[in-house]
């Protein structure tokens, strides 16, 4: 029901993924970031391995954040529902973001 989706500012209608799983995605990619950093492994594929990784998990964040705006406008999001989410994906932003300078600074990459 509209209530129901009100309520949980978590639940998914149009983006694929949940700000739950976000969190998830992206701490894995900070995971996988840091082993890099540490790692001995720094050949151009390992990076552009993770770069990747970090592309998709922006892509999915830009998709989680195009529905949240869908579901606002359609009403099913109160405007402080979408704020707080909003702030919430541009945290994860930010931690993808800080991981991806970690490793183009590990990996000699000036980007």
């Amino acid at each position: 029901t509209q209530s129901d989706t009100q309520s949980d500012t978590q639940s998914d209608t149009q983006s694929g993924v949940t700000e739950t799983q976000l969190e998830g995605l992206v701490a894995d990619f900070e995971q996988k970031a840091a082993a890099a950093v540490s790692g001995t492994d720094k050949s151009l594929e390992k990076y552009f391995e993770l770069k990747q990784q970090a592309e998709s998990v922006d892509r999915q964040i830009d998709a989680r954040e195009n529905a949240m705006e869908a579901d606002y406008r359609a009403g099913t999001l109160t405007r402080e529902q979408y704020r707080t989410s909003e702030l919430a994906l541009d945290a994860l932003e930010n931690r993808v973001d800080a991981a991806e300078d970690r490793l183009e600074l590990a990996f000699g990459i000036d980007d």
